[in-house]
């Protein structure tokens, strides 16, 4: 799951030129290193923060799944 977050993650920080801090705060964490763990399967994201990041992104968490999951309704 990850690996699909910092795809979507880093997609929308280049296409909009957001830095990582930036983005975190966005999303409630307030560090950047703090969302380098997360990304890095660290630390997990909370719900919370999933669903504040699909907001900004422009997703939704069954985005996020592996397809070996199942979608979230």
């Amino acid at each position: 799951m990850n690996e699909l977050i910092q795809a979507q993650v880093g997609s929308f920080l280049e296409r909009t030129g957001m830095t990582r801090e930036t983005f975190a705060n966005a999303i409630g964490i307030k560090t950047r290193e703090t969302l380098n763990n997360k990304l890095k399967g660290k630390t997990e994201f909370t719900f919370s923060e999933i669903v504040l990041m699909c907001e900004l992104i422009g997703c939704t968490p069954n985005d996020l799944r592996p397809d070996s999951l199942p979608q979230v309704v």
